[in-house]
């Protein structure tokens, strides 16, 4: 007997169950590392992202069995993440990362950098984008 799966639009009450299967089918990705809080906000923050695809694979009872998150503005994505998002993706991080040390220090040798020089340049381009040079 074969299961015969739908794929829909990933909705907010999946977020939890996604970020369950993230961690048991992923569990050595990065951010799958920083905890069940912070992935179930990541997956809100795609799914509400007008920038990506976020799509949610269900079998007859509609049982989460798959998730599928792209980006078709990559750049708009990112944009609308941190503006919509990223206070609590960053509150979730921060607060898993000072509980596992060892993790924080990982966190601040390979993402600081990037992470606070793409967040300048999403507050510079919002600061240009919102003055006028009349």
């Amino acid at each position: 007997m074969t299961t015969q799966i739908l794929v829909r639009g990933l909705r907010r009450e999946d977020a939890a169950k996604a970020a369950t299967l993230h961690r048991q089918v992923l569990h050595m990705e990065f951010v799958t590392r920083y905890g069940l809080r912070f992935l179930r906000v990541y997956y809100r923050a795609w799914q509400a992202s007008p920038g990506a695809i976020a799509l949610a694979a269900v079998d007859e009872d509609d049982e989460l069995v798959g998730v599928l998150l792209g980006a078709t503005d990559p750049s708009g994505h990112v944009r609308a993440m941190l503006r919509r998002h990223g206070a609590g993706l960053g509150v979730s991080l921060a607060a898993y990362a000072l509980v596992h040390p060892r993790l924080a220090r990982d966190l601040l040798a390979t993402r600081a950098t990037r992470y606070v020089r793409g967040i300048w340049r999403a507050m510079t381009v919002h600061v240009r984008r919102g003055s006028t040079t009349d």
